[in-house]
């Protein structure tokens, strides 16, 4: 049996509790995008079509923006990559917020 070195269990220290937070939210966003990608469809024909592409747009980001930010933060810093990752997120909550056609007031 091995037994974690000290340098292991303070990485499994401080990644578990980032992986619960983002396994929290992701519980917490994915349905709410589904709802969305379905009320969106024009009909009961499309629903599919329309959950599908919704689906894979976000598996898409999830195999691409780890390598590739990664990939920044060895070339420049991590700050960069962090800061990349926030004005992604930023810009692509702006797109949605401009070219949404729900009303929340």
């Amino acid at each position: 049996m091995t037994t974690a070195t000290s340098s292991e269990a303070a990485s499994i220290s401080t990644m578990l509790p980032a992986i619960i937070v983002w396994g929290i939210g992701n519980s917490m966003v994915t349905p709410g995008l589904s709802a969305f990608a379905a009320d969106i469809a024009k009909d009961v024909g499309t629903r599919s079509q329309t959950l599908s592409l919704s689906r894979m747009a976000a598996d898409s980001a999830f195999l691409c923006c780890p390598i590739s930010l990664g990939l920044l933060a060895q070339v420049s810093s991590c700050s960069t990559a962090l800061y990349t990752t926030a004005g992604l997120i930023f810009g692509a909550n702006m797109i949605f917020a401009f070219r949404t056609t729900e009303q929340s007031f």
